[in-house]
């Protein structure tokens, strides 16, 4: 009978440890279900942060191209300014020298003339004595 009871006490032993075991063994994959679940809903917040990222990053991209593009015309604009200043420049020195040569010219060409008054002036004085 010593040797039943013992064989029992070790079956009902091995039996709680069985149990013991088995329940450990859903704990743990009650934790790895749980994990995995975490893992999936980290990995779809991690696409949607990239997608999302991606689309910002496309966002900032377009803005870039459209400082580009703006800073462009801007230098455009800019060097169509400076061409046309350097247009009236060039236009103001021709009519300054033409005005300058036109008063050189009427001044030499007034002095000329009063000149030939004079000479007429004294070819009449000189007739005059005659």
């Amino acid at each position: 009978g010593h040797m039943a009871s013992g064989s029992l006490g070790e079956l009902q032993e091995s039996q709680s440890r069985l149990e013991a075991a088995t329940k450990e063994c859903q704990a743990l994959e009650g934790r790895a279900r749980a994990a995995s679940e975490q893992a999936r809903q980290l990995e779809s917040e991690r696409e949607a942060l990239q997608q999302q990222h991606s689309v910002q990053v496309d966002q900032l991209r377009m803005q870039g191209q459209s400082v580009e593009a703006a800073l462009r015309m801007e230098r455009q604009a800019a060097s169509e300014e400076k061409r046309k200043l350097a247009q009236l420049q060039v236009a103001y020195h021709q009519l300054f020298q033409e005005y300058d040569n036109h008063i050189k010219s009427s001044v030499v060409g007034s002095e000329r003339k009063r000149g030939m008054q004079l000479e007429d002036l004294k070819q009449q004085l000189q007739q005059a004595e005659e």
